[in-house]
């Protein structure tokens, strides 16, 4: 009976070291990779493009639609712990190849009317990288093995190289004006004691100011990217 009491007492010790979670000064550190959905573009680009086209084809309509992109993303991130429960956290995060598409339809109206319309279009892809550096207030709702809270915070993007467009299998770079622009992020997060660590799942919506671009259409310049996208990921991290 005493080996059993023994060993039921270890076991109950070594679970509640496994379950242990992160504590009043505990630090953090973690990776993290996924998706991001629904970047948006920014129209005036899209305007710029259709003005172009009118000047060549000036006996055509021009429609726009836009479509968002899905992108990769990933994370480094670090975290300091106030209380068991309040932490704050920043970020090194990677948004690799986001963007849009512009669809343009142009109908040739043709020369008489007894001419069928003929219906051209064509997608443009416009896609750039940049490193978001998030600083997010944490506060854990769960004080059990499973966490589970809320976080919220501004970021600051930075691009990352050049804005590339393209069109029928071709592409150009362009360069990017903005040197940064700023936003907020709000979303939850959770994890689950796994080895030294936890295995954590993040979702979080953001929104940030525009971006302007130096694009040479007819000597224009202008915003070419408004994000607004909901980032899904998942990875591990340590306390110690």
């Amino acid at each position: 009976m005493k080996k059993i009491l023994i060993m039921v007492t270890v076991f109950m010790v070594s679970a509640t070291g496994l379950f242990a979670q992160q504590q009043a000064g505990d630090w953090t550190i973690g990776a993290r990779f996924g998706r991001a959905f629904g970047t948006n573009g920014d129209m005036d680009l899209g305007y710029a493009i259709q003005r172009e086209m009118t000047a060549t084809f000036p006996t055509n309509a021009i429609l726009i639609s836009e479509n968002n992109l899905s992108n990769y993303t990933f994370a480094l991130y670090g975290n300091y712990a106030f209380t068991n429960r309040l932490a704050v956290q920043t970020e090194l995060k990677f948004m690799l190849n986001q963007g849009y598409t512009m669809n343009l339809r142009v109908r040739a109206l043709g020369a008489g009317s007894w001419a069928l319309p003929f219906i051209y279009t064509n997608a443009v892809e416009v896609t750039y990288t940049s490193l978001d550096i998030p600083i997010l207030l944490r506060f854990n709702l769960s004080n059990r093995a499973f966490i589970f809270g809320v976080q919220a915070g501004p970021h600051i993007s930075i691009p990352l190289g050049r804005v590339e467009i393209s069109q029928n299998n071709s592409s150009a770079q362009f360069d990017i004006k903005t040197l940064a622009t700023v936003g907020f992020m709000l979303g939850l997060f959770s994890g689950f004691q796994a080895g030294p660590g936890r295995v954590v799942g993040d979702l979080r919506f953001f929104s940030d100011s525009a971006i302007r671009t130096e694009v040479d259409f007819n000597g224009w310049e202008g915003e070419f990217m408004r994000r607004s996208s909901l980032v899904v990921t998942v990875g591990y991290e340590i306390s110690f």
